[in-house]
């Protein structure tokens, strides 16, 4: 797997950990990841707009988040 091709993995990967309701910020994604075996994932992931981005689809499926919205 080629460079880029290992990095577009990774951020596949750690949106689908996103998405799972699992994690509520990226650095359990990155945990995650690394105990998975994906070498580096800290520094592919360090940039603060993905890691915005990311924390926001955490926010979106974390527990409980759909029940409170549109009820303040």
């Amino acid at each position: 797997m080629g460079r880029d091709e290992h990095a577009d993995h990774i951020y596949r990967r750690a949106y689908e950990l996103a998405a799972s309701g699992l994690h509520l910020e990226p650095i359990t994604i990155v945990a995650t990841l690394i105990r998975e075996g994906y070498p580096e994932p800290d520094k592919i992931l360090d940039n603060p707009l993905l890691r915005a981005d990311l924390r926001l689809v955490c926010s979106r499926n974390w527990p409980g988040t759909h029940a409170t919205r549109g009820q303040e």
